[in-house]
């Protein structure tokens, strides 16, 4: 009896001893199991996060892109008023101009014959004379000596072209010296 005895208390010693090998095993996975739960509710929490500022920027990205589209059309609107009033600018360029033109033909209908400005008259050249004198001065350049001379009656004008000294707003004056001073000209 004291055999068995003995193998029943060496058993029970074992029993025991797994007993606590299972209780800290349990306690270790019980540990662990917490460490998971607190580290999966940290995950979710920042997953949270992550969701209230992505949906944060999506606000943000729409605000701009309903920013970005009115600009657009308010460029788009003022592209369309600076066109408008370009137009505008120049028909009433167009209408100063003509006004000033009118404005000058009456003044000088107005203006007596002596201060009348008129045109110069053209002195055409015949037709054929052109290439002919062109044919000239090429011969001339490359031989020199075999130079003709002709003597051409000038056509006298019919009128001669009076000088008017026409007085010019401050706005038209130069601003800076003649290239010729000495001389007097412009």
């Amino acid at each position: 009896m004291e055999g068995d005895l003995a193998a029943a208390h060496q058993s029970l010693d074992a029993v025991t001893a797994r007993g606590k090998l299972a209780a800290a095993a349990q306690a270790v996975d019980i540990q662990g199991r917490q460490v998971a739960e607190a580290a999966a509710k940290r995950t979710e929490e920042a997953l949270a996060l992550e969701r209230e500022r992505a949906d944060a920027l999506a606000l943000d990205l729409s605000a701009a892109n309903q920013d970005r589209d009115a600009a657009k059309e308010e460029v788009a609107r003022l592209s369309a008023a600076l066109e408008q009033q370009r137009e505008t600018a120049v028909g009433l360029a167009r209408n100063l101009t003509a006004a000033r033109n009118r404005i000058d033909v009456l003044k000088a209908r107005d203006a007596p014959r002596a201060q009348r400005v008129e045109p110069a008259p053209k002195v055409r050249v015949a037709d054929g004379a052109g290439a002919h004198l062109a044919g000239k001065r090429a011969r001339s350049v490359r031989a020199p000596a075999e130079q003709e001379i002709r003597k051409v009656a000038a056509r006298k004008s019919r009128q001669p072209v009076p000088v008017a000294t026409i007085p010019l707003p401050a706005a038209l004056l130069p601003t800076r010296a003649p290239l010729r001073a000495a001389s007097g000209l412009w």
